[in-house]
């Protein structure tokens, strides 16, 4: 191989160096960055952090005349009443439904229900609509949850739900939300007492994946520690349920600014959930992720000096130990016998001399 086709071939790259501070450098940056992809993932995750987001898209325009208009998300018309249908006498629309076992609705019940949408500003539910509403709301009062737990089909996103209201109605669903107004609807006559139905009640609540938009949940059992109110909550102090019920339809609701359509679930009662105090903040997965951080430096700190000091202890005792056995064999060489290059020569000219 002449030295042309030595030139041609590539060389090897010598291994990286795995002790190195460069290194161990690298190895703490990568750490650091895999921990703030955590925390933003956190942060994203959170439907109020891209509030601004939405508001670049799609910008309100606030009337300083409005003194709630920051509030507009909350102010639910006061207006919205279930109408007081006629009684009859004889036999209960839907009993048959209500004396089942069955949880799941026949698609009979829902015939001639028509929902919220820009067309049809239908606020409330309707006199049609009514039996069908009453009728589920005695039925659900008389389900135990154990047995309402055993139906619950698969989350369906609120977006969805309000475009396909017509494939998931009667539906048993279960979300978990914040309730932004609670109040009791005045009693009624007619259908509501035939059906037993003494109190009935109304959340209006926001989940993580509605956002500024509502859920109505009408309930027949209020909780314990649920108050009612003509007022909406203090944001400051979130109440935390847990809903499953029937999906009935997609009901009307008024703002200062607009109409908007809500998904109505009806439901025996709501189940209240503890949440951390906001006036201590929710750090969520903070803390942990510090304690991590600082774990993982305090380790890579500890196993940078290790190496350091095992290096400076390994430079200074290799040399000590060179110098001794330098030491050690400068004394053997002197004890070895020498001959200098004239002895040699006389020694060689004394064996080529010729013989007497």
């Amino acid at each position: 191989m002449n030295s042309t086709e030595k030139a041609k071939k590539p060389l090897r790259k010598p291994p990286p160096r795995y002790l190195g501070s460069k290194f161990q450098r690298k190895l703490l940056g990568l750490m650091f960055l895999l921990v703030l992809v955590l925390v933003l993932m956190r942060m994203s995750s959170n439907p109020e952090n891209w509030n601004w987001f939405f508001m670049l898209s799609t910008p309100q325009q606030q009337n300083p005349d409005d003194k709630t208009s920051g509030n507009v998300e909350i102010e639910i018309s006061k207006n919205q009443q279930i109408p007081l249908v006629a009684s009859r006498p004889g036999k209960l629309p839907f009993d048959d439904v209500i004396l089942s076992d069955r949880l799941v609705i026949p698609r009979r019940v829902f015939e001639g229900i028509v929902d919220w949408n820009r067309k049809n500003r239908i606020q409330n539910v309707t006199v049609n609509e009514a039996p069908a509403f009453y009728a589920l709301l005695k039925k659900i009062s008389k389900v135990s949850s154990e047995e309402l737990q055993k139906e619950v089909q698969p989350p369906v996103s609120y977006s969805v739900l309000n475009e396909f209201a017509e494939n998931y109605r009667g539906t048993i669903f279960r979300l978990r939300g914040t309730i932004r107004l609670c109040r009791e609807i005045p009693s009624g006559r007619g259908l509501q007492r035939r059906y037993g139905l003494e109190h009935l009640y109304e959340a209006w609540l926001t989940t993580m994946d509605s956002g500024n938009r509502f859920y109505r949940v009408v309930f027949t059992e209020l909780p314990r520690g649920l108050l009612t109110s003509e007022e909406p909550f203090d944001p400051s102090e979130p109440v935390d349920v847990q809903v499953t019920g029937y999906f009935f339809k997609i009901q009307g609701y008024s703002t200062s600014s607009e109409q908007k359509g809500a998904p109505l679930l009806l439901t025996r009662s709501p189940v209240l959930v503890p949440v951390i105090d906001s006036r201590r903040g929710d750090l969520g997965l903070v803390p942990y992720i510090v304690v991590f951080v600082v774990v993982i430096a305090g380790a890579v700190s500890l196993t940078v000096w290790r190496y350091r000091k095992s290096d400076r202890e390994f430079e200074t005792g290799y040399k000590k130990k060179m110098r001794e056995v330098a030491t050690e064999d400068i004394e053997q060489l002197q004890q070895i016998p020498t001959v200098t290059p004239e002895e040699v020569l006389k020694e060689l000219s004394q064996d080529e001399s010729p013989e007497d």
